[in-house]
């Protein structure tokens, strides 16, 4: 009995120490728990809570990032939108000046055209009207400088017929005087001078532009698509690049002109252009000839057609036998029997050069071949104006002499009066059997004949 009251008294004590034991446990364990559920909870707080931070400060980093951008461009572009402005305004400022500029010239010349009624000395045109031109034209743009220029064609001090101002160096690039094609009434702007100007890129297509003075002028890339340019005057121009395309250059002196480039037809080079001398041609290599005056001045006719003689029967046309020499041709004049003196002549109409000759500065160059090489060769030269006025005395000009082979080489040159129409030539030879290569041209020498 004892001894279950023993085991029972142990058996309580040890669930009571149990419990107590459970009741420590209980107490350390949980607590322990609870404390290092809450570090981790506030670690991870933590965590979240920085992240959240670093979040809300790269948004806020971006977001002033894009302020910064916006505030920016704001400023960019309302500086441009200033710098556009300000440029609008000084350009409808310059425009108000130039358009006052122009209206002011017009009023003031046209009111000194009137006081002088149309009459004008060389020093009120060199004095008065040249500087006052040239002064306008370098403020205005190429629009208004247009209306200048037709404004003093009108005026009738442009006109090259008509002692015109000079506008040497007068820098014109850009110059539009165009008309549309299907313009009912084609305005005529005959006699325009604008020699020794700079033209560059300048336009006129379409327009009626006969007897105009364009030498010595800069016309690099000039338009004359179906211009009309009769009797024009190119002399030495700089033409390179030049547009001619259903242009009509019947007439038209282009010596010495630079032409590479140029969309020149064959039938304007050799059909229309008066003379092509020392031109450089659209090839940009080969250089121009003169033309001969003279009909059939090399027999190449076959006959002695366009030449007066004093007896036909002196004379005739021949062909060469086993001739390799290009030069001479196929054929040339034999002079006939025991004949030792022959005079031969023809009159030369040069009235489609009036245009080239008028400004002075032409020469008449002679020359001719005949054989044997002793033989004595003369041409003789006489001038006309257009109402047949000798302007001057019949004079023999051949002066240079050249052998070469069987053949003697003269050649001659004479200064051509500006009033030259006419020209007559004799020629006479003496012990000659072979007379061949007549050649008369007219070229320009750089120095002017009254």
């Amino acid at each position: 009995m004892e001894e279950k009251v023993m085991i029972k008294e142990n058996s309580q004590t040890t669930r009571c120490k149990t419990e107590k034991f459970l009741q420590i446990i209980s107490a350390i364990i949980i607590p322990l728990v609870i404390a290092i559920a809450t570090i981790v909870i506030t670690v991870q707080q933590n965590r979240y809570n920085q992240a959240t931070r670093e979040n809300d400060l790269d948004i806020a980093q971006k977001q002033r990032e894009q302020d910064l951008l916006i505030a920016n461009q704001t400023r960019e572009q309302d500086r441009e939108l200033n710098t556009r402005q300000r440029q609008q305004e000084q350009n409808l400022a310059d425009q108000q000046r130039q358009e006052t500029l122009l209206d002011n010239y017009i009023r003031d010349t046209s009111q000194l055209i009137l006081s002088l009624n149309f009459t004008y000395t060389y020093e009120i045109r060199e004095y008065i009207f040249r500087p006052q031109a040239l002064a306008v034209l370098r403020q205005l743009d190429a629009k208004r400088k247009t209306n200048v220029i037709l404004f003093l064609l009108e005026s009738g001090l442009l006109s090259s017929g008509e002692d015109p101002i000079s506008l040497v160096g007068a820098n014109l690039d850009g110059l539009i005087l165009d008309i549309e094609e299907d313009t009912a009434f084609h305005p005529y702007l005959f006699d325009l001078a604008l020699s020794y100007t700079s033209l560059v890129n300048a336009s006129f297509n379409n327009r009626q532009l006969r007897y105009a003075d364009f030498r010595y002028t800069q016309m690099r890339g000039v338009s004359f698509k179906g211009t009309t340019l009769l009797s024009a005057d190119f002399y030495a121009a700089n033409l390179r690049n030049a547009k001619f395309s259903n242009a009509n250059l019947r007439g038209a002196d282009f010596s010495s002109t630079d032409l590479t480039g140029c969309d020149l037809s064959d039938k304007q080079l050799y059909n229309e252009i008066l003379t092509l001398d020392d031109a450089i041609l659209p090839d940009g290599k080969t250089l121009g000839k003169a033309p001969n005056i003279i009909i059939n001045g090399d027999a190449e006719l076959g006959s002695i057609s366009g030449w007066n003689l004093e007896n036909r029967n002196n004379i005739t046309a021949a062909k060469y036998k086993n001739q390799t020499n290009q030069a001479y041709g196929k054929w040339y004049f034999q002079v006939n029997g025991n004949t030792t003196q022959l005079n031969m002549w023809q009159r030369i109409d040069v009235s489609s050069y009036a245009n080239m000759v008028r400004y002075g500065g032409i020469q008449i160059v002679l020359s001719m071949e005949a054989s044997p090489s002793d033989s004595t060769c003369k041409m003789y030269v006489k001038t006309f104006d257009s109402h047949n006025t000798e302007l001057q005395n019949e004079i023999q000009v051949l002066s240079k002499l050249e052998v070469e082979g069987d053949f003697l080489y003269t050649s001659g040159v004479l200064p051509c009066r500006r009033d030259t129409k006419l020209i007559d030539i004799a020629i006479q030879t003496f012990g000659a059997k072979i007379i061949d290569n007549i050649h008369v041209s007219l070229k320009h020498s750089g120095y002017s004949i009254g």
